[in-house]
């Protein structure tokens, strides 16, 4: 009987049994693509790491069911508007809207269990983003007038029993941040004032955009003289979950001013000396890829070994000839295929070029850009740092190599492609991984050393 009880009451308070969906839909009128992405919580908190993909039928419609612990917000950028559009989203709850995609911020309305929330949110942040066009300094009295404003308007709801709880809590505090962070912004306020009127460690706070700008707009106030100073005294006043998010969220904040800063490289390594969130690192990279390849560009010099060669009369079996006893990597790529310059980023060319080293392997870049874009070729093979034998093809020979691996070439063909090529000149992989496959690959070419 004990052992029982026990199983019931491990399956009520098991989190995994608690989740719920919240029933999310929309009418999108002069909305014409087949799907609409959404920014969804990662770790209970604002930062946009996740995203769903949702289909749109073909009148323009979606219905979607999102899996949900506890109360937050989903959301989408405007940019029309300059608006973060942020949903306000209950387990077991519905919340539907309709707008014109043409004017999305402005024509939204809302319907179902949530839709004074929702209505709430967009009247709030509206009404933020015309007072924060105005060019008048806003004091410390006006700030908390406006704080008290927002606060009115929550309660009234709150009172008519038209938003939960949950809610209604979550919105005073980012009432709070907002106003607060424009005020140590404008220094209205300081950072010790802040201290005396907010908790600055609130993990209620994660699920708050707003949240994350006031956490910058405070450290920012502090005059911290370098980013890692800036993160040591975050870590001396947030707990680790806050530190984690605040962290992924600056960093990107950091990543988009128009100077490359390569001290945040650094600032990436020690943040995965302390937390290995592989959804938030590959988040932080996207921000991050600029820098590194110019980082990895400054510091890889052009060597002798660059060739590049425009030649109609170089074949396919001119080329395995010339580098016979070496095992040959063919990598297939344009100046226009971005999935292709993707996999000549730092993030993977840096590996396999590491990998590399004292290999008896050549890689060989064989372009499809045609002449007018010479040029661009040429740049691009220098600025990528492209340490070895390039190649623009012309279409015939495109043919040739496209016949070479068994591709019709008349079929569809899609690039990037991979072949390799033993020592004595035959092809043993007509469809090899790629850079960012890793150790697949280089396992793979280990087997013609």
């Amino acid at each position: 009987m004990m052992r029982n009880t026990i199983l019931i009451l491990l399956l009520l308070f098991n989190p995994l049994t608690e989740q719920k969906k919240a029933r999310f839909s929309g009418a999108l009128d002069n909305f014409y693509s087949s799907y609409i992405f959404f920014d969804i919580p990662h770790k209970g908190g604002a930062v946009e790491a996740n995203q769903i993909k949702v289909s749109v039928e073909d009148d323009a419609r979606f219905r979607q069911t999102i899996d949900m612990a506890e109360p937050g917000f989903i959301g989408m950028p405007d940019s029309r508007s300059g608006i973060y559009l942020r949903f306000w989203l209950e387990p077991g709850e519905e919340l539907g809207f309709q707008t014109d995609w043409n004017d999305l911020v402005n024509t939204i309305s809302f319907s179902g269990e949530l839709a004074k929330a929702n209505q709430l949110v967009r009247d709030f942040d509206l009404e933020r983003q015309s007072l924060l066009q105005s060019e008048d300094k806003l004091s410390a009295e006006d700030l908390f007038r406006l704080i008290s404003a927002e606060k009115k308007e929550l309660q009234q709801a709150y009172e008519e029993e038209s938003v939960s709880d949950s809610f209604y809590e979550l919105m005073l505090l980012d009432s709070k941040y907002f106003w607060i962070s424009r005020g140590l912004v404008s220094a209205s306020l300081s950072p010790e004032a802040v201290r005396a009127e907010l908790d600055i460690s609130s993990e209620q706070g994660l699920k708050s955009r707003n949240y994350f700008v006031f956490l910058r707009s405070y450290f920012k106030a502090m005059k911290t003289a370098t980013l890692e100073e800036k993160y040591a005294r975050a870590s001396d006043q947030l707990s680790d979950e806050v530190l984690e998010l605040f962290w992924v969220y600056d960093i990107r904040q950091e990543s988009m001013s128009d100077r490359l800063n390569f001290d945040l490289l650094h600032v990436l390594e020690a943040y995965k000396e302390q937390f290995n969130d592989q959804i938030l690192l590959t988040y932080l990279r996207k921000y991050l890829i600029k820098i590194e390849n110019e980082h990895y560009r400054m510091n890889t010099p052009i060597t002798e070994e660059m060739e590049l060669v425009v030649d109609s009369d170089f074949t396919i079996q001119d080329i395995i000839e010339k580098f016979r006893g070496t095992v040959l990597y063919f990598d297939m790529w344009a100046t226009w295929c971005h999935p292709c310059i993707d996999e000549m980023n730092t993030e993977f060319k840096k590996p396999f070029d590491e990998f590399l080293e004292d290999k008896p392997v050549k890689v060989i870049y064989l372009s499809l850009d045609i002449d007018r874009v010479d040029a661009k070729w040429r740049q691009m093979v220098r600025d990528m740092r492209l340490n070895s034998f390039n190649i623009r093809m012309t279409d015939e020979r495109y043919d040739e190599v496209r016949e070479y691996i068994g591709v019709d070439p008349r079929a569809p063909f899609a690039i990037p492609r991979y072949f390799i090529v033993n020592k004595k000149g035959r092809l043993v992989n007509a469809d090899a991984p790629r850079p960012s496959d890793g150790q697949l690959l280089y396992r793979e070419l280990s087997k013609y050393f």
